[in-house]
């Protein structure tokens, strides 16, 4: 009877140590799996920290204040750099690609009218029936396509002014001399006895 006590209560002892154990593993596991959430929350802020920082830092200096301006202004880039008949041409392609934009959206709205009035009536204001239902339909996505288009446009033309006024900032900063000039001329290192003949150049 005394040996079956001591041996349950030896085993009690294992169960208990084993229970203690993986109690002591699983408290290990939450504390990595939280430090390793909170380093992993903080990793994620600091790369978007970095990310935000490091697209406003393309604003500093010069050619980024000139960027700035035309990306606030059409044109107004151009104007920080004095080149104003360039900032003309920037304001002109930025109000072409929008006015072309907007009529394109215009023509889609009437199309896309027209389109529900046919699905709604059977017949339109504009005289379209349910017979020329197919027809209005290939019109209204035709002028879909053409509006997203120009939209589309009006980014990559305003894109391209703000370039245009960010690399033009940094070429002024080169100092381009007019006496920049290449011509023939004897080569005083050499005796004159070999009369050889070299390119001379200033800058």
């Amino acid at each position: 009877m005394t040996i079956r006590i001591g041996v349950l209560f030896i085993v009690f002892l294992f169960q208990f140590a084993a229970y203690a154990q993986v109690d002591s593993i699983g408290q290990t596991i939450d504390t990595l799996n939280s430090t390793s959430i909170e380093d992993l929350s903080q990793s994620k802020k600091k790369v978007k920290n970095d990310s935000i920082v490091g697209f406003f830092s393309i604003f500093k200096g010069e050619p980024g204040k000139a960027a700035l301006y035309s990306l606030l202004i059409p044109g107004g880039g151009q104007v920080y750099n004095k080149k104003y008949f360039r900032a003309f041409l920037a304001l002109a392609a930025d109000g072409i690609a929008v006015g072309n934009a907007i009529n394109q959206t215009r023509k889609f709205n009437e199309w896309d009218r027209v389109y529900r009035e046919i699905l709604l009536n059977g017949v339109s204001s504009s005289g379209y029936t349910t017979a020329e239902l197919s027809t209005v339909s290939i019109f209204r996505e035709r002028g879909r396509q053409y509006k997203d288009y120009a939209w589309f446009s009006v980014g990559v033309v305003h894109l391209i002014t703000i370039i245009e006024a960010f690399v033009d900032r940094h070429l002024l900063g080169f100092d381009i001399d007019e006496d920049l000039t290449i011509k023939l001329a004897p080569n005083t290192g050499l005796p004159d006895s070999m009369g050889i003949v070299g390119l001379q150049y200033n800058f």
